[in-house]
């Protein structure tokens, strides 16, 4: 995920581009969804959302 988001391919639900690193994050259940923490809190807004669609190499 972190090299993804190094080579500027990854988007948030509202399509800006990540550019910081995941230190922590959650994975939805079904695994197409990833919500980032910051400070050990969730950061569960829809427009941050991060599809793992766009991951090739996530595992599912």
């Amino acid at each position: 995920m972190n090299r993804a988001i190094a080579a500027g391919s990854v988007r948030n639900a509202s399509g800006e581009i990540l550019k910081s690193a995941l230190s922590d994050a959650l994975v939805t259940v079904d695994g197409l969804t990833i919500y980032r923490i910051e400070d050990d809190i969730p950061v569960m807004l829809v427009n941050d959302a991060i599809s793992t669609r766009q991951l090739n190499d996530f595992p599912r």
